[in-house]
């Protein structure tokens, strides 16, 4: 009878912890956020003269369980929000509406989601700020996916007199990356936020040979690389002068984080004279160049949460085998 009374609380104690699962809604969560401001691009000699031709390229991309939503493309500027699911909490979504992203998640949605959205703002031709946002959420009691990535980018052309001349680069950026995994989730479970951020001058093949394809690619990874230092990894055919805190990087939360990865590095510092982020190419030969202004943020989620009815089952499963115990302690022995 003991035996049976165990079985049944232990039934009762599962069945209370799938009510309390329930209520708790395992999720997981990402979002990933930057910001590009403030961007000079400052020619170091007299031969250097930019050229009407701007491409704009703003575009989206969010999935959510198979199903995907891409706005915006080549000559975009401003692309729309691609929107996978509802978005009611803290209200729907606007466009652009994540200019301060620790204000603005949505994190509290009580239905999964995926949301991206990138834009660019120019001035006099040339891109002063570009945006990008990419963040999703899944829930439910089932295995489920979600991702979403966008990217800015504007090509710039410029020509380079006989004397040759270089570039000066300096800008302000604002990243925030967020992963989390709720408690009461099975493995697999993963969140993942990445951002990425470049700056590189191609060459036209009607350049001098020496002077074709990339001359210069610059991804700020919050290290000052030496002059000194031969190949670094960072920076090609030019030299840092200032690099405050990556702009490439990624966080991931499983099953085992106990608390949320962030990165959000402190930017109060970066102002319009003292910008966090500063570089100058090498000298460049006469000829035809293009400038390129590359920015991605991107998230994917994988859900995994156990099933109710299978705890159930598990349940019942132990008060049977109290009950199949209970009757052979009570048959009567057979006679010798």
């Amino acid at each position: 009878m003991k035996k049976t009374l165990l079985a049944l609380a232990m039934l009762g104690s599962f069945g209370a912890a799938t009510n309390a699962q329930a209520a708790l809604s395992p999720y997981d969560y990402a979002v990933a956020y930057d910001q590009i401001s403030n961007l000079n691009m400052l020619p170091g000699s007299t031969g250097i003269s930019i050229l009407p031709t701007v491409i704009n390229n703003s575009n989206a991309l969010s999935c959510l369980n198979g199903s995907c939503v891409t706005t915006g493309g080549s000559g975009i500027q401003n692309a729309p929000p691609a929107l996978v699911g509802t978005i009611t909490v803290p209200g729907p979504y606007a466009d652009n509406a994540y200019i301060l992203p620790l204000a603005t998640t949505h994190e509290a949605n009580p239905t999964a989601f995926s949301v991206s959205d990138a834009d660019i703002t120019s001035t006099a031709g040339l891109i002063s700020s570009a945006r990008n946002f990419a963040e999703a959420k899944l829930m439910g009691n089932s295995s489920a996916n979600g991702s979403a990535g966008n990217s800015s980018i504007q090509s710039i052309q410029f020509s380079v007199g006989t004397a040759g001349g270089f570039f000066n680069f300096n800008f302000n950026a604002a990243p925030y990356l967020r992963a989390f995994v709720s408690p009461g989730t099975l493995v697999p479970t993963s969140a993942l936020a990445a951002l990425s951020a470049s700056i590189n001058i191609v060459g036209d093949v009607s350049n001098p040979l020496g002077s074709r394809g990339i001359v210069f690619n610059w991804a700020p990874d919050g290290i000052v690389v030496p002059v000194t230092v031969a190949n670094p990894s960072n920076i090609v055919g030019g030299v840092e002068i200032t690099d405050s805190f990556t702009l490439n990087t990624s966080v991931t939360a499983t099953n085992f984080s106990p608390t949320p990865a962030d990165y959000f590095p402190t930017t109060t510092g970066c102002t319009v004279l003292a910008p966090c982020f500063a570089a100058r190419t090498n000298n460049l030969v006469a000829g035809l160049y293009t400038l390129n202004i590359v920015m991605n943020e991107n998230d994917n989620l994988l859900l995994n949460i156990p099933e109710p009815g299978s705890i159930l089952l598990f349940g019942i499963g132990l008060a049977a085998l109290g009950g199949f115990t209970r009757r052979r302690s009570i048959s009567p022995a057979l006679p010798a």
